[in-house]
């Protein structure tokens, strides 16, 4: 692969470092090299997330589902949910 995918990868690749996600170790050289945070851009979209990195990811606020509820505890707005 290469053209377009390669910069897709490098795309998300760089906004991993952005939301905290750190290049495993050893990278080069180990048994992740497949996964985005090593090598796994230069192959995008044949590359993966570790299982650390989703923990990451998942724990964000910037990830969460916002949600809120009134006092009763009935749910006035979710914005997983069509409106």
């Amino acid at each position: 692969m290469g053209g377009v995918c390669r910069w897709v990868g490098g795309l998300g690749h760089e906004l991993g470092h952005t939301f905290d996600l750190a290049h495993p170790i050893p990278c080069p050289g180990g048994s992740a090299d497949g996964a985005l945070m090593c090598l796994g851009y230069i192959t995008y979209p044949d590359t993966y997330l570790l299982p650390e990195d989703k923990e990451i990811l998942e724990a964000s606020p910037f990830f969460v589902r916002l949600r809120r509820e009134n006092e009763a505890g009935k749910r006035i707005c979710d914005l997983d949910a069509p409106q």
